[in-house]
């Protein structure tokens, strides 16, 4: 009689049957220093009465059993942090991911929890905002708490402490990217991490898509990189001609209308032209809403009508729909709109912010832009 019991108790929890616990111990994780892209010591400390790997500022860990390749799966483990500990998954490399991290100094705000999807390195927290990106939960400095995160498919919950409603949930922005490894990542500061378990995710969560309001400008050419420096009108225009035998790309705004120039750049950094078609039936005035990171040029027809850096710090630099306008006076016909926009990479480097695996890039780069009514 025993075994139909067990039988069955199985089946109730069978999720936690195939759940693996991944041992924290040299054998099974690897530790990358984030600034230079080279190993670096794994160190096992106590913390607060547990048992925990401990990451220095910039440090990533991989595990190094092959368990955690599900394409769905729920992974849990505990964190103590002090400034952004995070978790990475289905990663095709280091430069490319997904990413969840947790603001420890933002407890109780609606920017707690933050996900990105990592294109070629860019931690792009600027682009990526809330309600569909980020959420609310509540930490102590160095303390532990519970994570749990659920994904299939293309949808995303994050859960904190046991919660029942989910802290934060969404969709994936990395169609891209089925399945691969999980790490651990911490910024800025220490980050502690144990009780590590990963198992595969048999049955679909439900996440509400997020509608989106708006008819974004979608279809966009992007020129290659340029270096100069756009100090005067003549940069400007001695940078756009030189583009006419260069080679373009076209690209589409993701589903939430943002352009992020990350994707499309091996080594996000630098100045590119990102030019669109506006046709009119008659000559009329039309409102431009838009936003940016770092720095942007807008043209209309080849004439300058706006140049500026997104250096607001009420919102901590976010690109948020609506914030910036302009009035188009479109002709008759097609309407060429041009932005310039140009990296933070430089900014980065100015503020003491680390290189990413050694290389110094841009962070945010980006833009969202539509017309109004």
């Amino acid at each position: 009689m025993k075994f139909p019991v067990l039988f069955l108790i199985s089946l109730f929890f069978g999720l936690k049957v195939n759940a693996q616990t991944i041992p924290l111990d040299a054998a099974h994780w690897r530790v990358i220093n984030n600034d230079n892209h080279r190993p670096a010591e794994l160190r096992l400390v106590e913390h607060q009465g547990k048992k925990a790997i401990h990451l220095q500022r910039h440090e990533i860990t991989i595990p190094q059993l092959d368990l955690q390749k599900y394409a769905n799966f729920s992974l849990s483990f505990e964190v103590a942090g002090e400034v952004m500990p995070g978790v990475g998954f289905r990663m095709a490399d280091l430069w490319n991911y997904e990413y969840v991290y947790f603001r420890i100094g933002g407890s109780g705000k609606k920017t707690a929890i933050q996900y990105i999807p990592i294109y070629n390195g860019s931690q792009s927290w600027q682009l990526y905002n809330y309600p569909n990106y980020e959420g609310v939960a509540n930490y102590e400095k160095g303390t532990w708490f519970k994570v749990d995160i659920k994904v299939y498919g293309n949808d995303i919950q994050v859960f904190i402490d046991g919660q029942r409603q989910p802290n934060f949930e969404g969709q994936l922005m990395r169609d891209d990217l089925k399945s691969g490894p999980f790490f651990f990542k911490t910024t800025f500061a220490n980050a502690y991490y144990t009780n590590v378990q990963i198992q595969p995710l048999e049955q679909p969560i439900k996440v509400s898509p997020k509608a989106t309001p708006y008819a974004y400008l979608t279809d966009w050419q992007l020129s290659e990189q340029f270096e100069q420096d756009l100090h005067s009108q003549g940069a400007v225009y001695r940078m756009m001609e030189s583009t006419k035998d260069k080679k373009w790309q076209s690209v589409r705004a993701d589903r939430h209308g943002l352009v992020n120039l990350s994707k499309f750049y091996e080594t996000p950094r630098h100045t590119v032209i990102a030019k669109t078609t506006i046709p009119s039936d008659t000559d009329k005035t039309v409102n431009l809403l838009f936003d940016y990171s770092f720095a942007a040029i807008i043209l209309l027809n080849n004439q300058i009508l706006f140049a500026g850096k997104e250096l607001d710090t009420n919102n901590f630099m976010e690109v948020q729909d609506g914030e910036q306008r302009l009035t188009l006076d479109l002709k008759a016909g097609d309407n060429e709109l041009l932005f310039l926009i140009t990296a933070d990479d430089l900014w980065q480097k100015s503020v003491g912010n680390p290189t990413y695996l050694g290389t110094m890039q841009a962070m945010n780069w980006g833009f969202l832009a539509r017309l109004e009514d």
